[in-house]
């Protein structure tokens, strides 16, 4: 990104046949990837990266490498990032992100307060929009140090990971809901976090309250889409409404249709989709995005989600 290079960040475990999908549309000039991807695809743009092991390869490759003196200001408007969408309602898409967009910190500084003093940890990993923040974004912005994890999150690399006292921590739900069965092995290590971010997936109200009662502290739930970058909604600290993911955050606007289709603009709006025009403009209509959601807005302006319009499929002739 600082050299004025468009990147993609790219979930490493994807099978064969979904890599070459993406391959095939977005067309790298160069594929940078670990020893377990590079033994999946065989492409001449791959670059071995790591052996897995240790960081001595990485090292190795830098001592041979010339030192680049290509330095760009590129223009705020420029992209410089396509995120991949899970691809859980359907093929995933690639989305297009700006150089402003990634400077978006309306959540980070105003919601969860981040300060040099934190210290962040995100099961969530870096090929998606949530994980991407939380890992690289925010602390960038904002002088808060990270902790990145070479393995999956599990209950037993938590205990090695909490001994490094994060502040923040983020996962999913169904992380959360897991880690419940663990609670007498981590509930004393949990003691350092002053904030348990929820988001990915809907928080239901029984995760929430277990949570609280097993852990003495609550989950803070806020909403995001890859095609925003950043969160929108979130919840704020000591003021959480169960089964809601929250409120409009500063900046961020939200309109709904007639059958409670969310629409949602902001400054982190993403241009559109990379190599697919058509979807494009189905989407994002002059200046909004058309998201798959439908939800409401209660009186005091906390928004609910219902479920999402492509999760309506019709058999034997009903939806």
């Amino acid at each position: 990104i600082r050299l004025g290079i468009i990147v993609a960040p790219v979930d490493p475990g994807l099978n064969k046949k979904e890599w070459n999908s993406i391959l095939f549309i977005y067309q790298p000039s160069r594929i940078l990837a670990s020893e377990n991807v590079c033994k999946k695809l065989s492409d001449k743009r791959l670059l071995k990266m790591s052996n897995d092991d240790s960081s001595e390869y990485f090292f190795s490759i830098l001592k041979k490498e010339k030192e680049s003196t290509r330095f760009l200001t590129p223009h705020s408007n420029n992209p410089t990032l396509i995120l991949y969408t899970s691809g859980t309602t359907g093929k995933p898409k690639g989305v297009i992100h700006t150089y402003k967009n990634l400077f978006v910190d309306n959540f980070p500084k105003n919601i969860l307060k981040i300060s040099t003093k934190d210290t962040i940890f995100s099961c969530s990993r870096m090929h998606t929009s949530y994980g991407l923040g939380n890992n690289i974004l925010f602390p960038f912005h904002l002088g808060a140090s990270v902790i990145i994890s070479r393995v999956t999150p599990d209950p037993f690399s938590l205990q090695r990971i909490l001994k490094l006292k994060p502040t923040l921590f983020f996962a999913i739900p169904s992380m959360y809901e897991f880690l419940l069965n663990y609670d007498k092995d981590l509930k004393s290590l949990f003691k350092c976090v002053r904030l348990f971010i929820s988001s990915g997936e809907k928080l239901y109200g029984d995760i929430f309250e277990r949570w609280e009662s097993a852990y003495k502290k609550r989950l803070l739930e806020c909403f995001g889409s890859t095609e925003m970058c950043h969160p929108l909604i979130s919840n704020i600290p000591d003021r959480e409404k169960i089964n809601s993911c929250g409120k409009l955050i500063k900046g961020f606007e939200i309109k709904f249709d007639k059958t409670g289709r969310i629409f949602y603009r902001g400054p982190s709006l993403s241009p559109g989709y990379y190599g697919d025009a058509k979807l494009t403009r189905k989407r994002f209509i002059n200046g909004w995005f058309k998201s798959d959601d439908i939800g409401y807005m209660d009186k005091d302006k906390y928004i609910f989600f219902k479920g999402r319009t492509s999760l309506i499929f019709k058999l034997n002739g009903n939806w």
